[in-house]
């Protein structure tokens, strides 16, 4: 698994098997789920033939990444 962190992007991505994408806004391990910091957040997940897809978002990510070891995301 490789992070990266992209600039100026607030959303949260996964891709698996060109089949699947999972992209949303939701911290999916740190929201706070009440209180007074609770945010009404989400994410999609699209399932289907994604390939083109998926290599449009990755590439668009990969021209936006901070990242100092300058991993591809994959």
């Amino acid at each position: 698994i490789v992070i990266n962190v992209i600039n100026g992007v607030h959303s949260k991505s996964v891709f698996a098997d060109d089949r699947y994408m999972a992209v949303g806004s939701f911290n999916w391990f740190s929201a706070s789920r009440s209180g007074k910091y609770a945010n009404i957040e989400t994410s999609l997940i699209y399932v289907g033939e994604l390939e083109k897809e998926i290599k449009t978002q990755l590439d668009f990510l990969n021209s936006r990444s901070c990242n100092t070891n300058k991993q591809p995301v994959t």
